[in-house]
C-alpha cells in the first residue's frame, strides 16, 4: 500500500477536515502517554482506544478540563444525546485475553462505527505492528482520509486498499500544533484579508467544494514561513506542485523582461517584439477592471499568454497568483492535470467572494463596485473537457472577473499570435537573465543555509551547452510530439544537483536515472508515465494498479531514500477528488523529460511513444476516470488530425499515425461506445487518411499505388469515418459538443464529396448530406463558429462556373442565399465576441475573406454577364432577395448600410418585399428578423418582431431556440410584463436544465412604446422606461414591480438609491437580462441603449 508523506497540512486531503473540525483518533498499542497528551487538546470526533498500555479515558480526564470523557465499551451505552462541546466520545476497543466471544464480537461492533464517520482519521502508534486496524478503518470509512502518525514505510497493506495513506513523520507534538495553527481563527482557511476588507470569513462549504480543483491562494499558502529546508527547496526545483513554501518565501527568480506582448493587428508582426513584465501587465489590467464602471455582460476579460514547453509557464502563474493575492484580489489557480474546473461550485464561489466583500464595504459606509476575482489557468488545463464553456460561464456570471489562460503551442504557431492582451512566454532564456537567476538562486539558498548553487561561471557553461545543442526530431516537419528548444529551465534541477549542463547530457541523465532504478515494476511505471506526459496526461492510480503485471505498491513499500529520491524525479502526484473521493493521478514532472526518456527507452517509436500504453488501455473500464483518461489521450491524438496537420502517408506510417492506430485500436470497444470524445477523434483519424488519399490523387508522382487502389482507400476511410461519427452523435458525453460531431461529419462529406468533383452525381449527393449535417451542427449550437464558416466557405467554393446548366445555376443560387443567411448570423457573433472556438483576431481575417468571396460569388451569378435567373427568382423569390441584401451590402456590414443614406432605402424596400413574401421559410424569417435587428428604426418595431418570431418558432422550434431572450423581452417591451415575465421563468428552468445551451441576447433595456407597439422617440431620441419598485429584500437586492407579483433583481452595490429598507418605493430603468429582469442606475441603461444601437 502507497504512502504519500505530507508536510504541509494546508495542502493535502486533510485540509478539509481539520476547517470543519471533522477529526477522530484512533490510539494503536505502542502509543504513549506524551503523545497523546499533545493531541489531547484538538476538537476530536471520536477516539477509538486500543492502546493496553494505559486507558485513554484517565489520561484525558487528568490533562483535559474543557472536555469530559465520554467513555463506550459496549454498543448498548452508545448514543449521541451529549453535549460535544463538553464531552468527548471514546470507544474502548482494547483486546484481552480474557475476552470471550461476546467480548469479542462487542469490540467489533464498535470498532465498525467507523463506517458512520468522516473527515480525517488519525492513527497514532506502532501501525508497523497494527495493520489490520488500519485494513478495517480503509475499507469500512470509505468517506475519511487516514493519516498515520510516525508511521515507518514497509510492505504489509494489500494492494486493493482503496486509497493512499498520508505518513506524517514528524511526531504527534508537531502534528497537533499544525492542526491548532489551522483551526485557530487567524489561520482559519476561510479568513482572508481581500483588498480595503481584512479578516473577510468565506463560505467554507463553498471553499472546500472549489478547493477540489482550484488552489485557493489565502493565508496558508501566500505567507512565508520563518524557514525553509532542503527537502522542501529541492522540491522546488524538480517541479513539485505543492512547493508553495518556496514560492511564498520568493524563491523564484522574478523574470521581468520573458514576456513578449503580442501586437494587435496582423500588420504589425514585423516589429520588435515588446518585452514586458507580465505579472505587472496582470496586476495592472486587475487594478483597471476594478476602477472600471462595466455592464454585466462586459465584466469578463480574459489574458491568453501562449507559452513553448519548458518556458516556466507554471512558475510564473503561481508568481502571478501570490502577488494578486498579495493586492487583495481572490485569487485561483488550477489544479495540475484538471479533470473539470468545478462549473456551479466555481460560479457560487466567486459569487460569495465578492458579496461578502461588498457587504464589509456597505457596513464600513463604503460606496464601491466590485472586487474582480482572478482565475489562472496552467497550460495543463488545456483541453480539459469543461474547457469550452468557462469562458462562456464566467461570462455569463455577469461578475467582474479575470480569467488568464496559459496555452501551450509550438514557435510556429505563437508567432502568428496578434491581438488584445495576448502574450508569449519563449522557452529561450538568454545567457544574462541565466546567470541572474543563478545568482538569485545561490543568493537565497546562503541565506537560508541551504546547500551551496553553482557559481557564476558555471552558469554561463550551463547556457553554452545547452544552447549550443538544441535538438529536435528528426521526422516529418510538424510531426514531433514536443518542441524540444535548449530546455534551459528544466535543465536546471539537475544541473544544480549534478552540474549536467547540456541536452545530450540531459537525455543520458534522465536515462541512467531510470536505468538504476532496482525494481523493473518502478522502471516501467516511469515509462508509462513518461508516454503518458507527451500526451499531456496525468494517469490515475486506480488505472495504473490495474495494469496486469505490474506490481504498483513499489511505488514506496519498502523503497530505500535512494529509490525514492529517483522516483521524486520522474514522478508527481496529484489528488483528483472531484471524480472519486480517493482518486489520486501520478503525472510525469514535465512532458520534455518524458520525450527525453522515451527517446531513449523507445527510439523505434519516434515523438509519439504508444507500447506502454497499451496495457492500461486493454484494463479499462466505463468509470468516469477511465472515461476522462482515454478521452484526453483521443482529444490530444485528434488535435493533429486538422487540414495544418502534416498529411499521413499510404505506403508508410508516421510516427503518430502508427501511434493512432495502435492507441484507438487499443482502447476496449464497451469503453469506446460510452464515449463521444473517444469515438469523434477515432473518425478524425479516418478522416485524416481520406485527406492522404486526395493528396496522393492530385500528386500521384508521390505514391506507387494505382489511383483506383487510392480511391477504395479513401471509400474505405469514409465508410468507417461515417460510422464511428455516427455512433458518436448517439452517446451522451457533456465532455464533447455534439455540434462538434455533426461538423466533422459534415467534413467527412465534403472532402469525399472534393475527391469525388462535385459535378458527378454521387459528389452531388455527398455534398447534400454535408450541408444537411452541417446545419444539424449549427442548430445545436448556433455559435460554433467553426461550422458556420465551413457551411459559408464549402458553399462558396461549391459554386459552379457560368456555362454551367441552369440547374445548377438555380441550385447555387438556393445554397449562396442559404450561406447569406448564416453568414449574417457570424457577423453578428463576431460583432458581439460570442463566435466559439476561435480566437478575435483570427475569426476577423476568416469573417473578412468570407464576406469578399460570398460578394464575388453573388457577382458572379448575379451580374449584369450572367443571365439573371428569372424563371428562378419566379420560383424561390426569398433566395434572390437574399442574395439582393448582399449585393447592396457588399463588403460592408448590415449594420453599417442602414446608416448609409443612399443604400437604406434600398435595404427597407427589399426587407418589405420580404415581410409580404407568402409562405416564407424558417430561413426567411430569421433573415428577416435580423433585417430588422440591424435597422434603428425597424428594431423599434416591437410588435412586428414578436410576430416574425412566432412564425419561426411554429415553423422551426430549434431555430427558434436561441431567441427566446428576445421573445421574452418582447412581451415586456409590448406592456404584457405578466407574460413576458413567465417566459423569462421559463427560460430560466431550461437554462438550469441545459447549461450548453446558448441564446442570442439582442433585448437589453426597456423603450417606451406607442399604441401600435413601437418604440416612442422624443426630439429624435429613444426613450428607456422607468417602472416604480418595491423593495423584498434590500440585502440580496429583490424587488418588484409595484402593484405586482413581477420580480426585478437589482445590485445593491450599483447605489440606485441611498440605504433601501424593506417595503421602500424606488424608480428605476429596466434591464433584460438571461434570467428576467433587473433594476438599474441611469449610466448602465445609456451603456444598454448604445448596445442596442440606440443611444
Amino acid at each position: 500500500m502507497a504512502f504519500e508523506k505530507i508536510t504541509d497540512l494546508s495542502v493535502t486531503p486533510a485540509y478539509g477536515a481539520i476547517k470543519r473540525r471533522e477529526i477522530s483518533l484512533w490510539v494503536l498499542p505502542g502509543a504513549t502517554s506524551v503523545e497523546i497528551t499533545s493531541l489531547v487538546g484538538l476538537p476530536w470526533v471520536n477516539i477509538w482506544d486500543a492502546s493496553p498500555e494505559f486507558d485513554v479515558s484517565n489520561l484525558w480526564e487528568s490533562v483535559d478540563n474543557s472536555r469530559r470523557p465520554f467513555k463506550v465499551d459496549r454498543p448498548e451505552q452508545d448514543h449521541n444525546n451529549f453535549p460535544v462541546s463538553e464531552f468527548v466520545r471514546i470507544y474502548d476497543v482494547k483486546q484481552r485475553e480474557t475476552d470471550g466471544l461476546k467480548q469479542k464480537r462487542s469490540i467489533d461492533r464498535l470498532k465498525d462505527r467507523i463506517e458512520e464517520s468522516n473527515g480525517l482519521l488519525c492513527f497514532v502508534g506502532r501501525a508497523q505492528k497494527n495493520w489490520d486496524d488500519i485494513h478495517l478503518a480503509q475499507e469500512l470509512a470509505d468517506g475519511m482520509d487516514i493519516v498515520v502518525l510516525d508511521a515507518e514505510e514497509a510492505a504489509g497493506l494489500s494492494d486493493d486498499c482503496p486509497k493512499i495513506l498520508l505518513w506524517w513523520d514528524k511526531g504527534a507534538e508537531s502534528f497537533a500544533n499544525a492542526c491548532k495553527a489551522m483551526i485557530d481563527l487567524g489561520d482559519a482557511p476561510e479568513i482572508v484579508d481581500l483588498k480595503d476588507a481584512p479578516g473577510i470569513r468565506l463560505n467554507s462549504q463553498l471553499l472546500e467544494d472549489v478547493s477540489k480543483y482550484w488552489t485557493f491562494i489565502g493565508k496558508a499558502i501566500g505567507t512565508p514561513p520563518a524557514a525553509i529546508n532542503q527537502e522542501a527547496f529541492d522540491a522546488f526545483l524538480n517541479g513539485d506542485h505543492d512547493s508553495w513554501t518556496a514560492y511564498s518565501m520568493r524563491a523564484p527568480y522574478r523574470r521581468r523582461v520573458a514576456c513578449e506582448k503580442k501586437p494587435k493587428k496582423p500588420n504589425e508582426l514585423a516589429k520588435e517584439p515588446k518585452k514586458v513584465d507580465f505579472i505587472d501587465e496582470v496586476l495592472e489590467r486587475a487594478r483597471r477592471l476594478e476602477r472600471e464602471h462595466l455592464e454585466p455582460t462586459e465584466q469578463f476579460r480574459q489574458i491568453l499568454i501562449f507559452c513553448e514547453p519548458g518556458s516556466g509557464i507554471t512558475t510564473l502563474l503561481r508568481q502571478l497568483a501570490i502577488k494578486l493575492a498579495e493586492q487583495g484580489f481572490p485569487t485561483l489557480l488550477s489544479k495540475p492535470f484538471p479533470k473539470s474546473f468545478g462549473g456551479r461550485s466555481l460560479e457560487n464561489f466567486i459569487i460569495d467572494a465578492q458579496d461578502q466583500w461588498l457587504c464589509y464595504q456597505q457596513d464600513q459606509g463604503n460606496k464601491t463596485g466590485m472586487l474582480p476575482c482572478c482565475l489562472l489557468v496552467d497550460a495543463d488545463g488545456e483541453t480539459t473537457s469543461g474547457d469550452q464553456g468557462l469562458s462562456r460561464s464566467l461570462q455569463a456570471l455577469g461578475r467582474k472577473i479575470l480569467l488568464v489562460r496559459a496555452l501551450e503551442q509550438p514557435r510556429e504557431e505563437i508567432e502568428k499570435k496578434t491581438g488584445t492582451d495576448i502574450y508569449a512566454l519563449r522557452s529561450e532564456v538568454q545567457e544574462g537573465e541565466l546567470v541572474k537567476l543563478g545568482a538569485h538562486l545561490k543568493a537565497f539558498c546562503e541565506k537560508n543555509a541551504l546547500a551551496s548553487i553553482p557559481g557564476e561561471d558555471e552558469w554561463h557553461a550551463f547556457h553554452e551547452g545547452l544552447a549550443s545543442l538544441g535538438k529536435h526530431s528528426s521526422g516529418m516537419q510538424g510531426d514531433e510530439a514536443i518542441s524540444t528548444a535548449p530546455p534551459f529551465l528544466i535543465g536546471i534541477y539537475p544541473f544544480v544537483k549534478e552540474r549536467i549542463s547540456d541536452n545530450n547530457s540531459l537525455e543520458q541523465y534522465y536515462y541512467r536515472k531510470w536505468a538504476a532504478l532496482d525494481s523493473d515494476d518502478l522502471k516501467e511505471i516511469v515509462r508509462i508515465l513518461a508516454v503518458a506526459g507527451i500526451y499531456g496526461l496525468s494517469v490515475p492510480l486506480d488505472i495504473l494498479r490495474r495494469h496486469p503485471v505490474l506490481d504498483t505498491s513499489v511505488l514506496h513499500a519498502g523503497a530505500d531514500k535512494e529509490t525514492k529520491r529517483i522516483v521524486d524525479i520522474f514522478v508527481g502526484w496529484s489528488r483528483q477528488g472531484h471524480l472519486t473521493r480517493n482518486n489520486w493521478c501520478l503525472h510525469m514532472r514535465h512532458a520534455v523529460i518524458g520525450l527525453f526518456l522515451s527517446r531513449m527507452i523507445d527510439p523505434s517509436e519516434g515523438d509519439f511513444p504508444f507500447s506502454a500504453l497499451l496495457p492500461l488501455l486493454k484494463s479499462l473500464s466505463t468509470k468516469e476516470e477511465d472515461l476522462w483518461f482515454a478521452g484526453t489521450l483521443a482529444y490530444r491524438l485528434g488535435r493533429r488530425f486538422t487540414h495544418y496537420s502534416p498529411p499521413f502517408t499510404l505506403e508508410t506510417d508516421t510516427t503518430i499515425q502508427r501511434a493512432a492506430r495502435a492507441i484507438f485500436n487499443g482502447i476496449p470497444d464497451f469503453v469506446k461506445e460510452s464515449s463521444r470524445t473517444i469515438r469523434h477523434h477515432q473518425g478524425r483519424y479516418h478522416i485524416h487518411v481520406l485527406r492522404a488519399c486526395i493528396h496522393a490523387l492530385e500528386n500521384p508522382e508521390q505514391t506507387t499505388l494505382a489511383r483506383d487502389d487510392v480511391v477504395d482507400i479513401a471509400r474505405g476511410e469514409f465508410n468507417q469515418a461515417k460510422k464511428l461519427l455516427e455512433m458518436a452523435s448517439e452517446i451522451r458525453d457533456e465532455g464533447e459538443p455534439i455540434s462538434n460531431v455533426f461538423n466533422t461529419l459534415a467534413m467527412a462529406h465534403f472532402e469525399l464529396a472534393e475527391m469525388l468533383g462535385t459535378s458527378s452525381d454521387e459528389g452531388k449527393d455527398k455534398f447534400k448530406e454535408a450541408l444537411n449535417h452541417q446545419e444539424r451542427a449549427i442548430k445545436n449550437d448556433p455559435s460554433n463558429g467553426h461550422a458556420l464558416s465551413q457551411y459559408i466557405d464549402r458553399i462558396i467554393k461549391s459554386i459552379p462556373s457560368l456555362d454551367a446548366m441552369d440547374s445548377d445555376r438555380e441550385e447555387a443560387l438556393d445554397r449562396l442565399a442559404n450561406a447569406e443567411s448564416r453568414l449574417i448570423e457570424l457577423i453578428k457573433l463576431h460583432e458581439e465576441n460570442r463566435w466559439r472556438n476561435i480566437e478575435s483576431v483570427e475569426a476577423e481575417k476568416q469573417l473578412g475573406r468570407l464576406v469578399q468571396d460570398q460578394v464575388e460569388a453573388v457577382e458572379k451569378l448575379l451580374g449584369k454577364e450572367s443571365v439573371p435567373a428569372i424563371e428562378f427568382s419566379a420560383r424561390n423569390p426569398e433566395a434572390i432577395l437574399f442574395l439582393e441584401v448582399r449585393k447592396i451590402c457588399g463588403g460592408r456590414r448590415l449594420g453599417e448600410v442602414f446608416e448609409i443614406p443612399g443604400l437604406v432605402g434600398q435595404l427597407r424596400e427589399k426587407r418589405d418585399r420580404l415581410l409580404e413574401l407568402q409562405n416564407r421559410s424558417s430561413r426567411g424569417d430569421s433573415f428577416l428578423y435580423r433585417l430588422f435587428l440591424e435597422d434603428r428604426e425597424g428594431r423599434l418595431e416591437f410588435k412586428i418582431r414578436l410576430e416574425i418570431l412566432g412564425e419561426l418558432k411554429r415553423k422551426d422550434p430549434e431555430q427558434f431556440l436561441p431567441f427566446r431572450q428576445d421573445e421574452a423581452a418582447l412581451y415586456c417591451q409590448l406592456d404584457q410584463l405578466d407574460v413576458g415575465f413567465g417566459k423569462f421563468e421559463e427560460l430560466r428552468q431550461y437554462r438550469t436544465n441545459n447549461r450548453t445551451q446558448w441564446f442570442w441576447f439582442n433585448e437589453r433595456a426597456l423603450i417606451e412604446i406607442d399604441a401600435d407597439g413601437k418604440g416612442v422617440k422624443v426630439d429624435g431620441k429613444v426613450r428607456s422606461r422607468k417602472m416604480t419598485l418595491e423593495v423584498i429584500n434590500a440585502v440580496s437586492g429583490r424587488s418588484r414591480i409595484r402593484g405586482t407579483e413581477i420580480k426585478v433583481k437589482y445590485q445593491p452595490h450599483q447605489q440606485i438609491k441611498d440605504n433601501m429598507k424593506k417595503r421602500e418605493l424606488f424608480t428605476a430603468y429596466i434591464r433584460f437580462t438571461l434570467n428576467g429582469l433587473q433594476a438599474v442606475p441611469k449610466k448602465l441603461i445609456q451603456s444598454d441603449m448604445q448596445e442596442m444601437g440606440l443611444s
